[in-house]
């Protein structure tokens, strides 16, 4: 998230990927450094996957739901 607010978006999305992809939070914050990026398909569909997690209930869903529901859109 570091790389993120210091607008390295290419970094960011690579450390993202390292992380745990089952987890909504850092979906969404994926979906929001290829939006940052200009690839909005790709945020598109990130941000779907993160709205519409199939996941047990976890905080982390609780926290990025609404916000990717609306990036979606």
């Amino acid at each position: 998230m570091i790389a993120q607010k210091e607008k390295k978006f290419d970094e960011a999305i690579a450390h993202y990927a390292k992380a745990n992809q089952q987890d909504p939070y850092v979906i969404y914050m994926t979906a929001l450094a290829h939006q940052a990026k200009g690839d909005t398909a790709k945020a598109k569909e990130l941000s779907l996957r993160a709205a519409d997690d199939n996941s047990l209930p976890a905080l982390n869903y609780a926290f990025v739901r609404t916000k990717a529901r609306k990036m979606a859109q």
